[in-house]
């Protein structure tokens, strides 16, 4: 089974997140340290700690797309529309739209999946 498109570009976000997340701890960390043996380190770290992680958390308040994007899965049994939470070889984890159950299935019973467009 192929790659879907989407996946490898949640993947790409999630790493872009996981470096600014790193890189923001280092600046952290650095400015900690500087704040220990300057009192107006100190000043200049308090302050700017707080606009760093504001500035860190602001993207996840604005950003309106889901994580994961609604998908319609046929399979041998009928039809699931659900979100793909893990695809491991041999079944996929999906979220089901209408009872927000988990749904494990065989990948040997999927016989098409397409991605549905969100809504604007």
């Amino acid at each position: 089974m192929t790659r879907h498109p989407r996946e490898s570009s949640n993947e790409h976000l999630f790493a872009k997140g996981l470096s600014a997340t790193g890189l923001i701890g280092l600046i952290l960390y650095v400015l900690f340290r500087l704040g220990r043996r300057d009192p107006a380190g100190a000043r200049f770290l308090r302050s700017s700690a707080v606009i760093v992680i504001c500035a860190a958390m602001t993207p996840a308040a604005i950003v309106q797309d889901p994580w994961v994007s609604l998908e319609h899965i046929q399979t041998e049994n009928g039809l699931i529309a659900g979100y793909v939470m893990e695809n491991p070889p041999g079944f996929l984890k999906v979220l089901t739209e209408a009872g927000r159950e988990i749904v494990i299935v065989d990948t040997a019973d999927i016989t098409g999946r397409e991605e549905i467009d969100p809504e604007p």
